[in-house]
């Protein structure tokens, strides 16, 4: 049997205008579009740029090069690091990388002589892909900065936990300030954290300039609801209270008001 999908791109391009729209305090608003957006197909990336998204992120190079054949101006992250084989590949297609480890950076800017953009990736707690610790991460930003040809554009992590009623989060929270203690954040253009739920569900983070969005530009809103009624909500919403109150944890969006 065969099966149809139908998109509607103008209800694509205003969940975008309605994020940014919103979130208007962000200086760089981001799409990821990984997985051929999540099955929405690539050609929806002029529906979110019409709608305010200035930068796009894929998972691998080959989606990257499936978005320029729609867009060849918008930038590109690709999150999971490439093949160094491949470098000349993203320069060409003026694709922005991500550096995870020493190793790989040491590798990526080997015999370089083009110039190239980078975002350092954190590991703030998911413990799959980042910096773990100051001393290389200060190693890392070290050498770009002797290197004329590697431009670091910008830092970033990937949350393990949405944040709500999680102490977690906080402390993933920390963890990437304390790995980028030495720097001054201010001077990275782009510092993205925050994907959809941690977008709708905390408040700004100061050093925080650009967001990430995925399920909530496809038309999904990820605020948690609140309710009051009946004993079973009420016991509840005391136990978050208590939760909040004891481990110091932050305050969680209900019910964003959001058109998506």
């Amino acid at each position: 049997m065969e099966t149809n999908v139908t998109i509607n791109l103008k209800n694509l391009e205003n969940n975008a205008k309605a994020i940014c729209e919103k979130y208007n305090d962000y200086k760089y608003k981001i799409a990821v579009v990984k997985s051929n957006a999540y099955g929405h197909g690539y050609k929806v990336v002029n529906s979110f740029i019409k709608g305010g998204i200035n930068y796009i992120a894929v998972s691998y190079l080959y989606e990257a090069l499936e978005v320029r054949k729609y867009n060849k101006d918008i930038p590109i992250l690709c999150m999971q690091p490439i093949d160094v084989k491949k470098r000349d590949i993203a320069i060409r297609n003026d694709i922005t990388i991500t550096v995870h480890t020493l190793d790989y950076l040491k590798e990526l800017i080997k015999d370089l002589d083009r110039k190239i953009k980078v975002h350092i990736k954190i590991d703030s707690g998911m413990n799959r892909l980042g910096f773990k610790d100051v001393k290389s991460f200060n190693e890392a930003y070290k050498l770009i900065e002797k290197n004329k040809f590697i431009y670091l554009e910008g830092l970033y992590t990937h949350f393990a936990t949405t944040g709500i009623f999680d102490k977690n989060w906080d402390n993933q929270v920390e963890r990437f300030v304390d790995i980028t203690v030495d720097i001054d954040l201010e001077k990275i253009d782009i510092v993205h954290l925050y994907s959809s739920t941690s977008l709708l569900d905390h408040k700004k983070l100061s050093f925080a300039n650009a967001f990430r969005v995925g399920i909530a530009i496809y038309g999904y809103n990820v605020s948690p609801h609140y309710s009051n009624k009946g004993l079973k909500n009420k016991l509840r919403n005391l136990r978050n209270y208590l939760l909040r109150a004891r481990y110091n944890i932050s305050a969680v969006n209900y019910d964003v008001d959001i058109d998506l």
